[in-house]
């Protein structure tokens, strides 16, 4: 079974945190940040999920991550995504294509940033 973890995009700090809790009753969020306990509605923040995969160098591989992958050869960068219609966590890649994230022919996986914090990345200014 899959590992159940999520990260938060914060809007008004353009940062990513990890999510310490999550209410869904309350439609909010707590991180910690500064060391201080902090609540985000849902509305200001974007949740981001776990893969439950790690790239090649034993980083955690969340929605949003941009990573630079290998298929059949060919190097290629892209963001990881969630498809809510197949329920399954998929790389849209700069060659136009998707991949499924477990997909035995992606192989070298390394995570290079994320598109919010990264987004130069995904316009080829590496």
């Amino acid at each position: 079974m899959r590992e159940i973890k999520v990260r938060a995009y914060i809007n008004d700090l353009g940062k990513v945190y990890d999510v310490d809790e999550i209410d869904f009753s309350g439609e909010a969020i707590t991180i910690y940040i500064d060391e201080v306990y902090t609540r985000y509605n849902f509305r200001q923040v974007e949740l981001l999920q776990y893969t439950g995969l790690k790239d090649k160098n034993g980083v955690e591989i969340y929605e949003g991550d941009i990573v630079q992958f290998d298929n059949l050869g060919v190097n290629l960068i892209g963001v990881i995504m969630f498809d809510d219609f197949y329920k399954q966590m998929y790389i849209k890649a700069n060659d136009g294509l998707d991949y499924y994230v477990g997909g035995e022919l992606i192989t070298t996986r390394e995570v290079i940033g994320n598109k919010f914090e990264n987004p130069q990345l995904l316009k080829g200014e590496l």
